[in-house]
């Protein structure tokens, strides 16, 4: 062999393995310095390839690496590459990273009808939020809400959502009764600034001044009876936020998936843009928990404010029907307990009989009758 073939040799052996080389390193961030590059393949290629339906990889980073695209794998990249450039640890990068790929597994879906929204209803990118009057975090997330509305002006789609913990707030609950009143009367965000940015003033005196501000009777808003139609609201978002496993405030879903730190602007920013630029998810999203009774989700719907009011205030004010148990009948209904097998039933029928609308004496003569009956068989 002459030495130019030997030489062309080499020539094509190094071009195809410069080639590739590249190719192989393309589906990394450019971004990223030479270490950033590194931790990122070595996160990649430890994280089981999130869409199996697409391709057979068993990583994202050989998913990725072959040139295959979807949903989840796009969300995962952006994150990864987030916790890289905020300089975490490849062990860290690798945990929170592993958490995302969790959270595609299990989007929700929210009621949002009649819950205060900031941006228009059909954005491609929908921000729900639990949050607490009394929470400082809430309160630097409040903030990060308005300058992602402003940083992606027609792209997001913020919904708000009552979380008061009132275990440690104990104006929370009350604060959330005033924002569901303002919403009622077209004022929620101007409420909703107003009671975080006077957060620390929040208690009887501040709350009353403000519903007075706003027109409201004091005294019918927190009526156990009169009250309830404002009451529901927060129960119904309590409700989904236990579904949804909200464990604290706040709590930020984007497209239906929890994302950490979602309070700090940048990182919503990155994850708002990851959605924007990511192809379609296919993923089928569950049904929304409306109904804080677990057996009823599709006859609940069909009642109007006033039919939920009388619907908690009726099972509230009655004994469970399990016998023996010193609980309300809302307490067992909530819990869907299986020591209960007639719950389902008696709900069905009295929510029949509220859509029907059967007079309240009738009904509440009803329900007894019911649980006295259930309460007796052994």
């Amino acid at each position: 062999m002459s030495r130019f073939h030997t030489w062309l040799m080499c020539v094509v052996l190094c071009i195809g393995t410069t080639h590739c080389a590249a190719q192989s390193a393309s589906w990394i961030p450019s971004s990223l310095d030479n270490a950033g590059r590194a931790s990122y393949e070595s996160v990649a290629r430890q994280i089981p390839n999130p869409c199996p339906e697409v391709s057979d990889d068993p990583t994202l980073g050989a998913f990725l690496q072959n040139g295959h695209a979807c949903h989840d794998a796009s969300i995962l990249a952006a994150d990864l590459a987030f916790y890289i450039q905020q300089g975490l640890e490849r062990d860290d990068a690798l945990v929170l990273t592993q958490n995302a790929a969790l959270s595609l597994k299990k989007p929700m879906t929210f009621e949002t009808n009649g819950r205060p929204r900031l941006g228009e209803e059909n954005a491609p990118v929908e921000i729900v939020i639990f949050s607490d009057f009394q929470c400082p975090y809430c309160a630097q997330a409040a903030q990060t809400m308005h300058a992602i509305h402003e940083a992606r002006p027609g792209a997001v789609s913020i919904i708000f959502k009552q979380l008061p913990l009132v275990s440690i707030h104990p104006f929370a609950a009350a604060a959330a009764l005033v924002a569901v009143y303002a919403q009622s009367i077209g004022k929620f965000w101007q409420t909703h600034d107003r009671l975080f940015d006077a957060q620390k003033q929040i208690g009887s005196t501040f709350l009353k001044e403000t519903l007075e501000e706003l027109g409201a009777d004091v005294d019918t808003l927190f009526d156990p009876v009169k009250g309830q139609p404002y009451a529901v609201v927060v129960i119904e978002d309590m409700a989904e936020a236990k579904e949804a496993d909200v464990a604290g405030t706040p709590s930020v879903f984007v497209n239906g998936i929890a994302i950490q730190s979602g309070a700090r602007l940048d990182r919503l920013l990155a994850r708002v843009d990851a959605e924007l630029s990511a192809p379609a998810s296919k993923t089928d999203k569950k049904r929304a928990l409306l109904s804080p009774f677990p057996s009823t989700q599709e006859s609940y719907r069909q009642l109007d404010n006033a039919g939920r009011a009388d619907l908690f205030m009726l099972t509230k004010s009655i004994l469970c029907p399990c016998p023996e148990s010193a609980h309300s009948f809302f307490d067992c209904a909530t819990d869907d307990s299986p020591a209960c097998p007639q719950i389902p039933d008696i709900l069905s029928q009295l929510i029949t009989r509220l859509l029907a609308h059967t007079p309240q004496p009738d009904l509440v003569e009803w329900l007894q009758n019911e649980v006295t009956t259930a309460r007796s068989t052994p």
